[in-house]
């Protein structure tokens, strides 16, 4: 079982705190979640309100399910790390591995075995991106979840229009905290790691999880479960109730007084050769990380040391690709070895939940990949930018000054915008749902070069290297009521030639040889006046 094997020996034992304030919290890891530092960051630092910390991990197989129960129905605090790219899953965010233990603690307390006061539930994301989501966005989408697994656990079509039925509110309250990415912001990391810690550990922080008293809390997001002289007794109660399968059969019977404690239906118990190709399959998947781990090794090594994988991205595809069907291929070939064996209880075609269990682990293992791939793929897209910048920074100071400087800038520009943006989808890897995105490497590459670039040709204006070609504007004005614009001969009606007039005259075919006779009238008369010599100008007398 995934417990604290020296915690729960303290629980039975009766050794766990001597104080009279205690909590219990449970960690709840969500499938390959290696965010179990962030729970130990807390409990280095001894916080005056004693923990007893109960690791649970989110496994398939029925005895990890009870246990996960135990420590649920047990636990005060559920502690649940999650990535943000994993809070639609049901499977990677481990909510679908909470279904089957909510829905044994919510017959617990149906039945009188646990108590039915409300928990706390603080989730933590990690790798959190605001650029992608708002934290009210993520927050409810976790929760919408949580009402879906909820509303599953209850088993009963019903249970949103039954008021006998508990809600999830009544169970639980959520909070949330937000951690980016420890690498790629290490400051604002290290700020939410800080303020994590003091909610665990500070008792003078504003949000202190652990008060001294449930009257002492306003806020009341949960309440003490159990004293501590009863604590032992109490987890000894539920872990023979899970046992015994004393509760009641029916959660929405229950709720209306119809369930009576039921002893447990052979029927209903897994036969023995699916829970031995439950737990060969779990084996398989764990081998398999373990195997595509040792193949990224090399991987990992480079992009730590600062190297850019050239063919990142179709490797990455096809090793996607082969260990996916590598797993496929060994659960099929495990149900061929076990079926083969004469396991009792195995059917000849697998069940439905073996078939659920492959395709759970399946995409578990994809996520998996995805994560692993992603956090190279972000590593050599910040390298990639760095190497792009550089290129341009060279290629800079290397450009002569000249009348063309402006357009030699842009065109550099262009040329390594370019470059990023190629090498940069060259590094995607195909075959995964998530949109990997580089959007925000090129914003800031591209704003990081018009600022040397303007840089550049403003240094070399004020040295008078450079002067900017005099521009003269143009005024151009276009109206529907401005028949000829520009004074241009209207060549519809008149006829084009170097000598004639540019002035407009309106008409249509009929009147074009009118048109002609005025035209040539105007000209005579215009011969006929007299030169500027001939003119003789009248000058006015003084008057006296």
């Amino acid at each position: 079982m995934m417990v604290n094997r020296g915690a729960l020996d303290a629980v039975v034992r009766g050794q766990v705190l001597r104080e009279s304030e205690y909590s219990v919290l449970t960690l709840l890891l969500a499938p390959a979640n290696r965010a179990v530092r962030y729970c130990a960051h807390a409990r280095r630092a001894a916080p005056p309100r004693q923990l007893l910390v109960l690791a649970a991990g989110a496994s398939t197989s029925q005895l990890d399910a009870q246990c996960l129960a135990w420590q649920l129905a047990l636990s005060e605090v559920v502690f649940w790390p999650v990535y943000m790219h994993d809070i639609g899953s049901d499977a990677a965010s481990g909510r679908a591995a909470l279904a089957s233990a909510l829905r044994s603690v919510l017959r617990l307390q149906k039945g009188g075995v646990a108590s039915k006061l409300k928990k706390l539930v603080y989730v933590v994301i990690m790798d959190y991106d605001a650029e992608e989501a708002s934290r009210e966005q993520i927050s409810a989408a976790f929760i919408q979840g949580m009402e879906r697994v909820f509303l599953s656990a209850l088993g009963t079509a019903q249970a949103a229009r039954d008021d006998a039925l508990p809600r999830l509110s009544d169970r639980f309250a959520f909070q949330f905290s937000f951690l980016p990415h420890a690498r790629f912001q290490a400051d604002a990391y290290a700020d939410a790691l800080d303020d994590l810690s003091a909610r665990f550990t500070d008792p003078t922080s504003d949000h202190y999880v652990f008060a001294a008293s449930g009257a002492a809390r306003q806020d009341k997001l949960y309440e003490s479960v159990t004293p501590l002289g009863e604590l032992a007794a109490h987890a000894e109660s539920i872990a023979k109730a899970l046992n015994a399968g004393a509760v009641p059969a029916d959660l929405a019977a229950a709720g209306r007084g119809e369930g009576r404690a039921a002893a447990p239906d052979a029927k209903s118990q897994p036969p023995a050769g699916e829970l031995e190709l439950a737990y060969k399959i779990e084996r398989c998947f764990v081998d398999t990380c373990d195997q595509f781990d040792s193949k990224v090794q090399q991987w990992r090594i480079e992009v730590e040391a600062g190297r850019i994988i050239g063919s990142f991205g179709p490797q990455g595809s096809s090793l996607l690709k082969d260990v996916l069907a590598s797993f496929e291929q060994e659960c099929k070939e495990l149900i061929s070895v076990t079926a083969s064996s004469g396991m009792s209880g195995l059917a000849a075609p697998p069940s439905a939940a073996i078939h659920a269990l492959i395709a759970g682990k399946t995409d578990e293992l994809k996520n998996k990949i995805s994560l692993a791939l992603h956090a190279m793929y972000t590593r050599q897209l910040l390298r990639l930018r760095e190497v792009a910048y550089e290129v341009f920074q060279q290629r800079l100071q290397l450009l002569q000054v000249t009348e063309r400087v402006e357009k030699d800038v842009r065109s550099i520009t262009r040329e390594t915008l370019q470059f990023f943006t190629d090498k940069a989808t060259e590094l995607k890897v195909a075959g995964i749902s998530t949109q990997w995105s580089f959007d925000c490497d090129k914003k800031e590459l591209m704003r990081s070069m018009r600022e040397d670039g303007t840089e550049k040709i403003q240094a070399a204006r004020v040295q008078g290297d450079f002067a900017p070609p005099p521009r003269q504007p143009i005024a151009m004005s276009f109206h529907y009521l401005q028949t000829a614009p520009f004074g241009w001969t209207d060549s519809r009606y008149e006829t084009l030639t170097s000598s004639g007039s540019m002035r407009y005259a309106g008409g249509d075919d009929s009147t074009l040889d009118a048109v002609r006779v005025r035209a040539a009238a105007e000209k005579d008369a215009a011969a006929k006046l007299p030169k500027s010599g001939n003119l003789v100008f009248y000058e006015p007398t003084p008057a006296r």
